[in-house]
């Protein structure tokens, strides 16, 4: 079963802020928020500013990131699609 994502909101990231610096564990950050603790510590290192954590900044890094083209998959690349579906390759 797959699980479902939803992206961090700007409440969750002052939250994250407000408890981050209050130096509480990133366990007890997912847990106060019921997200898991591989969430929390992607978002404080991918957007780590002078080393610290800033919620506006984040927030903006992370729209940003939505944005940008993603790598793509080979299956979806035309020209390996082709040798892929070639008579005979089958298996």
């Amino acid at each position: 079963m797959a699980k479902n994502y939803t992206h961090l909101t700007r409440g969750e990231r002052l939250r994250i802020r407000q408890l981050h610096s209050e130096r509480n564990s990133l366990a007890f950050i997912a847990q106060a928020l019921g997200r898991s603790k591989s969430t929390i510590s992607e978002e404080l290192r991918r957007n780590q500013y002078r080393a610290s954590y800033v919620p506006a900044m984040a927030d903006s890094m992370a729209r940003k990131r939505r944005k940008q083209p993603r790598r793509q998959r080979k299956i979806d690349c035309p020209e390996i699609r082709t040798i892929i579906s070639l008579p005979g390759l089958e298996h």
